[in-house]
């Protein structure tokens, strides 16, 4: 398979691997932004960067896939650009900044008939499969709540995160996707209501802390946090069951607690991996899940359709929140 990547940033690069892990072929990137050295760097390597999708399928015409990984307000117009090539679509989270525009994208590939997923990849990663093994395997009961906390720090993050018309908003948007999409495949249900929302924004308006409560379609409560900090970092879901519980650290561990008293700790990773190759863990499983899809379905909470639920608790929170200061 012949695979594009739109945007050649972090993450963009990671897809380039991650495609050619599942054995395609990555021989154009599109970013008109990208320095000229990198752009020789990568030419070293057998990969052109052009500045937009006409120029790739010039250079490569029989070009299949195509994965967008742009900031979520270059997002529609990438879209369109690939669907009028026909090409199937990995479309980076957050879709979209704004629910018109993440409704205009659903319209647009609804009426071309085509093939799109979102990339989550927090539910690609070994810990997190294995937590809902567990939790399927009726390990823990039936699960009663779940805590997520995702404390990360900041500093680094792009320069278009600061344009609120680039990333739609900060931490919620940004993480809240993930840990929405995650408890959902966890559990194997649907979200619920929003009884609680509490964000919190700096002065360019980007949001830094989340704390967000709710239930799933069985009314199981959940309550998440997230937040922008330099001085912490922590990452814990707790899963919490009438018989146990278990403990998830992203991009370390699984810990299952049973009614026996018995503790079964799981490490998929090795301790020198770096962060790239702990992301490349579920990245890889993401696309080939992605290309199995082509000759199916993609998994019902990864189409457009299936994720607009996910997006719509992301635009509730915020209006809850900006009500509450009302």
């Amino acid at each position: 398979m012949l695979v594009a990547v739109i945007g050649a940033g972090f993450i963009g690069m990671l897809h380039r691997k991650a495609w050619e892990a599942n054995g395609a072929s990555v021989k154009v990137m599109v970013d008109p932004f990208l320095p000229e050295d990198k752009k020789r760097s990568l030419r070293a390597e057998g990969v052109e960067v052009m500045d937009d999708l006409d120029a790739a399928y010039a250079l490569c015409p029989d070009i299949e896939a195509v994965s967008i990984c742009t900031p979520p307000g270059d997002h529609p117009a990438d879209l369109t650009a690939a669907l009028r090539r026909g090409a199937a679509v990995l479309l980076e989270k957050p879709v979209a900044v704004n629910k018109r525009a993440y409704l205009s994208m659903l319209r647009e590939a609804e009426e071309r008939g085509a093939k799109v997923m979102i990339g989550l990849t927090q539910r690609f990663y070994p810990e997190v499969r294995q937590a809902a093994a567990w939790i399927r395997e009726g390990k823990i009961g039936r699960p009663v709540s779940l805590h997520d906390a995702m404390i990360l720090n900041g500093d680094g993050l792009p320069r278009w995160y600061e344009d609120l018309d680039m990333s739609g908003g900060g931490v919620w948007i940004t993480n809240g996707v993930h840990l929405l999409d995650r408890l959902q495949f966890l559990l194997d249900r649907s979200l619920g209501t929003l009884y609680h929302a509490d964000i919190s924004k700096d002065e360019r308006g980007l949001d830094r802390m989340a704390d967000v409560s709710g239930t799933l379609s069985d009314g199981m409560p959940f309550h998440l946090h997230l937040k922008w900090s330099r001085v912490q970092a922590f990452q814990r879901t707790i899963i919490y069951g009438t018989e146990g519980s278990i403990e998830l650290e992203t991009w370390r561990q699984a810990v299952l607690y049973d009614a026996s008293g018995e503790v079964v700790q799981v490490t998929p990773y090795r301790q020198e991996e770096s962060f790239e190759q702990r992301t490349l863990r579920g990245l890889i499983p993401e696309i080939r899940t992605f290309v199995e899809g082509l000759q199916g379905e993609f998994p019902a909470g990864l189409t457009l359709d299936g994720h607009l639920p996910t997006m719509e608790a992301i635009w509730q929170a915020y209006d809850m929140a900006q009500r509450s200061r009302l």
